[in-house]
């Protein structure tokens, strides 16, 4: 919501419950200063619903108490529920999801039950607001919605309903009928009962019924007028022996091996549910077979299954040289690349302060012969923060849970000592090799900014160069910084950092009980060390809050992009931009108060810009204008910003 909107009186409905009467009317005339539930009597003998206790105060039934699944009184909430604001629904629904048990009512999942409970104990007023039980249906459960369909289907529903009429087209082999049980011969096709009576019953509802054919389209080469002189007879003579009704029968449909439609449903499935209509048993004639199981295993090459290959939800892609599999509860990520010894010598030497936010290591291999690499770990079952933070999930409170594990990374003891996880002696001579001893120079833990940045600006040069001279422009600003930032020994190190801290590398659990960090760096420069910058961190998590994940995710699901390059629109509308510009101070905020050292927002800004133009070559080519625009925008802000983030003499960078 815009900030205008949020100023507004708001009401939110459960998606179940259908008012008869004008609802909305009411909450429009209720005083602005108190917030309001919608009631109904309730004498059941199973509690399903959230219920109230309330007492007269001043003529209004002030609401007291609220619970869910407890009848506390015979008020009944119906799910319509009135907020002062919506800027005081946010708040409080912020602040009730970072205290999961709030009101101490162990339900399982979020209710808005527990919400309104909490805002009546600060002191928010409430009142119940009656309203008749003929006056709404309630089809929350399976019952109460077969319930509803038959009263409207019977007539029994009280209230007009002002049905439309629909043009419904069905397919008629393996939809209406059946395989032939005579190869070829159509006027051997059984029925399929259940779809056919569906058919009779919109029939008989006035709706348009369209049978649609391609018989013998194949054979005689989409010729039509051949096709009807074919099989037109014994198609009519069948739908008339099974007593199928239509309005319109259309030879000709075009043979295909799949068909692909946005209004299609599989006839298949339950056909009668994919449509929203109530198949009344008792319409079913007697004695006749549905042959719907039979049917199903004839596609006739039509596709009739489904296919797990989708992205679960809060999912983030693998990186493209990584390929991950998930077999019950592990996950095995596999990969020819080296990049990943880096995240195999972290996991051989991990801080035991930090092993309770990492995936537990079941085992690591090197395959020589296919010179693959396998880490096999437990798989993390929740959300990313970046799935949360594009769909406007994510609490200060969930934030605070990621930032304090990240705090816990930069404050871990250096484990020298590799840990008992089985690894090969192929897989230890190669970590070996790269890794860091003791008695060897110091880390470097600027490697992984300026020489790496010209090493890539200048391989990808042809990728850069066409993004026109501002990439030239601001690879020369960023250069310039990192190179100053190296000789003035701005680095603040630590004994173990994340490396890649963005928040599709952060899990947090169902329970919102863990954050769990994935996809360890492991490595600065060519060497394997769990050392780095502190800096880095953090300006990867700011990568974030400046609308990194908000592009991949735009990108991936069809946004114009090309708007915000050419600045005729914001990369983020109001709400967003809010909501990072108030994780951002908080992010400054929790650095200045848990970090002794030194810290300063241009430098962290300046480090996240130079992370972002190094990225560019990374993505899609198409992405490239828009991550430098981004990069843009982020150097810009740095260049606002003024002061240290904690205590102390002022050197600014």
């Amino acid at each position: 919501m815009t900030r205008k909107y949020l100023e507004r009186k708001t009401v939110s409905l459960d998606c179940d419950t259908i008012y008869w009467n004008d609802i909305l009317g009411q909450v429009r005339d209720m005083p602005t200063r108190q917030g309001g539930c919608f009631y109904f009597k309730d004498n059941g003998d199973k509690p399903i619903y959230s219920y109230i206790k309330t007492e007269d105060r001043d003529g209004l039934q002030s609401i007291i108490d609220i619970q869910e699944k407890k009848a506390i009184s015979n008020k009944a909430n119906s799910g319509a529920y009135v907020f002062r604001t919506a800027q005081e629904l946010k708040s409080y629904a912020e602040e009730n999801l970072d205290v999961p048990g709030i009101n101490s009512q162990d339900v399982g999942e979020y209710f808005t039950s527990q919400l309104i409970a909490h805002m009546i104990q600060d002191g928010v007023p409430y009142v119940g607001l009656p309203i008749q039980k003929q006056d709404m249906s309630c089809v929350g459960t399976p019952e109460q919605l077969q319930d509803f369909l038959r009263r409207v289907k019977s007539d029994e529903c009280k209230h007009p309903l002002a049905l439309k009429k629909r043009r419904f087209c069905f397919d008629l082999d393996l939809t209406l009928v059946g395989v032939p049980a005579v190869s070829g011969d159509y006027s051997t096709c059984p029925p399929i009962e259940k779809n056919i009576r569906l058919v009779k019953q919109l029939y008989n509802a006035g709706h348009h019924i369209i049978i649609h054919t391609a018989r013998r389209m194949r054979t005689h080469n989409g010729n039509v007028g051949s096709v009807i002189a074919d099989v037109g007879p014994v198609t009519f003579t069948q739908l008339a022996t099974y007593g199928i009704p239509f309005h319109e029968v259309y030879f000709g449909k075009p043979y295909a091996d799949v068909y692909i439609d946005d209004l299609a449903v599989n006839a298949n499935l339950d056909t009668t549910r994919e449509i929203g209509w109530f198949d009344r048993q008792d319409d079913m004639p007697p004695n006749h077979m549905d042959m719907t199981q039979q049917s199903s295993d004839h596609t006739n090459g039509h596709a009739n299954g489904r296919t797990n290959s989708h992205k679960k939800a809060g999912m983030v892609a693998a990186r493209d040289f990584n390929t991950i599999q998930v077999i019950d509860d592990k996950v095995i990520k596999s990969t020819k690349s080296e990049q990943i010894l880096g995240e195999m010598w972290f996991y051989l030497h991990m801080p035991p302060e930090i092993a309770s936010i990492i995936p537990k290591i079941h085992g690591m291999e090197f395959f020589a012969e296919t010179g693959t690499f396998t880490i096999t770990m437990d798989n993390c079952r929740g959300r990313t923060f970046s799935h949360m933070l594009v769909g406007r999930s994510i609490t200060k409170g969930r934030f605070l849970s990621f930032l304090k594990g990240l705090y816990a990374f930069h404050t871990a003891k250096r484990v020298d000592e590799p840990s008992n996880v089985d690894t090969p002696p192929s897989l230890q001579a190669l970590l070996e090799k790269q890794s860091h001893h003791r008695g060897d120079q110091p880390v470097n833990i600027y490697a992984n900014y300026g020489d790496k940045l010209r090493h890539r600006y200048e391989r990808h040069r042809a990728c850069y160069d066409a993004l026109g001279p501002l990439a030239g422009s601001l690879f020369s600003r960023i250069h310039e910084f990192l190179d100053t930032y190296e000789a003035e020994g701005k680095g603040v190190h630590a004994d173990v950092i994340h490396g890649d801290p963005v928040f599709s590398n952060a899990i947090l659990s169902p329970d919102d009980s863990v954050v769990t960090f994935i996809d360890v760096r492991g490595q600065v420069g060519d060497v394997l060390t769990s050392e780095g910058d502190v800096h880095y961190d953090l300006a990867k998590v700011l990568q974030s809050l400046c609308g990194y994940d908000h592009i991949l995710f735009r990108s991936d699901n069809g946004h114009d992009l090309a708007e915000y390059v050419r600045g005729d629109k914001p990369l983020l509308d109001e709400a967003d931009d809010r909501l990072l510009c108030d994780l951002r101070e908080y992010f400054f905020d929790f650095v200045k108060e848990t970090y002794s050292m030194h810290l300063h927002r241009k430098t962290l800004l300046r480090i996240t810009a130079s992370l972002i133009f190094s990225l560019i070559p990374l993505h899609r080519p198409e992405l490239g204008a828009v991550f430098l625009k981004l990069c843009k925008e982020t150097l810009d802000r740095a260049n606002h910003m003024v002061g240290h983030m904690s205590t102390g003499p002022n050197t600014s960078t």
